[in-house]
């Protein structure tokens, strides 16, 4: 149980309230999304991943996957502590996003016949919420982009660690059901091994469902 909630990086106390401009460069580079660049190769506005919308460059972030703040967890998902800084560790959304994405109030899922990743929105007060309330221009709630895909780069390849956004819907569907949001015929198909089929879940959680996994128990473990 104590690893269980070890794994579980995604918890308020574990969000990196400084951000890495290194981090946040790297990561727009990586998936394309800059926009707007002046002269000075400054970065003025920014396309987000998930709503695809074009935003001002100070309303969107690029969060990391597993926390910076616990490096130590790579080892669970086949990578090197080293590798938290890596563009793939990262997403470059809006902040609402990214806070309900480290709140485990969103998502991502896996559609095995397209083989996209799609956003999920699992607290149901969130979806009459607009995703950026100083935007004068896009209106759109969470409810909006419920179901949207990720917007990843066609020609270059480049994906985030869907491992790591598998164990998150992994935890995320196990606090939904726990708060009543979800029932549990709700469909989570894992996508850990997607990418290489040698890769497994930590033998600790493996065996495990999300309807199995008792959310609340392992927050309370110490």
């Amino acid at each position: 149980m104590r690893m269980r909630n070890a794994l579980n990086c995604w918890r308020i106390n574990n969000r990196t309230m400084v951000e890495s401009t290194e981090f946040k460069r790297s990561v727009i580079n990586y998936y394309g999304r800059a926009v707007d660049v002046d002269s000075n190769r400054k970065i003025l506005s920014a396309r987000c991943m998930v709503s695809n919308n074009v935003f001002n460059y100070h309303e969107l972030t690029s969060v990391h996957l597993v926390k910076y703040s616990t490096p130590q967890l790579m080892k669970y998902y086949g990578l090197l502590p080293s590798d938290i800084d890596n563009p793939r560790n990262g997403l470059f959304i809006l902040k609402s996003i990214e806070e309900s994405f480290d709140c485990l109030d969103t998502c991502f899922l896996f559609n095995s016949f397209t083989k996209k990743l799609t956003f999920k929105v699992l607290r149901p007060n969130l979806m009459e919420c607009r995703i950026c309330p100083s935007s004068n221009t896009v209106m759109k709630t969470f409810g909006d982009i419920d179901g949207e895909e990720l917007q990843l780069p066609t020609d270059s390849g480049s994906c985030p660690y869907k491992r790591v956004l598998s164990m998150h819907a992994k935890y995320a569907f196990a606090r939904a059901l726990q708060y009543g949001w979800i029932v549990p015929t709700e469909t989570l198909d894992t996508y850990f091994s997607v990418s290489d089929e040698d890769l497994e879940e930590p033998d600790f959680i493996q065996p495990l469902s999300w309807q199995d996994m008792k959310y609340d128990d392992i927050m309370s473990f110490i």
